[in-house]
């Protein structure tokens, strides 16, 4: 019975969003808005407990994760991303930067290595979860208009050159490199990854 009911959990309600009640009737009750699960797993081998339930006094422990905004309830960030005239507005975002070493090491016979410099480093811009709602509909249709808006960015847009602008900052010109659905996944929205590279002419 409780492997069913955590079966029904992981199946149904992982990648939903609602709100989360703890110690609900006690002194210590707390509700939390907004909240997403994000998975479900057994904790361990199982453990006894005398007078179990089932008469082998056998219980299990499950891991059961939440993601929650460090917001207040309804107040997720909202940021705006530009890429060669393409305009896209998502919520909460997150930008990283980063290097990727273009330094080479050559072989030379009966010698050690020889390094060959091969320019600075190439300058990365990773946006990670990206989040577009994507609302109306049937299931079906949700999910199709998913698949769209993450088809456009891989099929269209990877391998193209433009200006790069974040919440108005300009980044510089830019050229994608890959475009890949996060692993955070939600029925109501697209949910997907970009990584720019900048500074490949020098």
């Amino acid at each position: 019975l409780a492997e069913r009911r955590i079966r029904d959990i992981a199946w149904g309600f992982v990648g939903r969003r609602g709100t989360l009640d703890l110690d609900a009737g006690t002194a210590r009750a707390a509700s939390f808005e907004n909240v997403t699960l994000l998975s479900v797993s057994p904790s361990g081998g199982p453990s006894s407990r005398s007078g179990a339930a089932g008469g082998d006094g056998e219980v299990r422990a499950w891991d059961i994760e939440f993601g929650w905004p460090l917001l207040e309830a309804g107040a997720e960030i909202a940021r705006e991303l530009s890429f060669a005239g393409r305009e896209l507005s998502a919520r909460a975002f997150v930008v990283r930067y980063l290097s990727e070493d273009r330094t080479e090491f050559r072989k030379v016979f009966r010698a050690a290595p020889v390094r060959v410099p091969a320019g600075p480093p190439l300058r990365i811009v990773r946006v990670s979860a990206i989040t577009v709602d994507v609302s109306g509909g049937t299931p079906l249709e949700r999910r199709a208009a998913i698949e769209g808006e993450i088809r456009f960015w891989a099929w269209e847009m990877v391998g193209e050159e433009g200006w790069l602008e974040i919440d108005g900052s300009v980044v510089g010109l830019c050229h994608l490199r890959s475009c890949a659905p996060s692993e955070l996944t939600l029925p109501d929205a697209a949910v997907f990854d970009l990584e720019f590279v900048t500074g490949y002419g020098s």
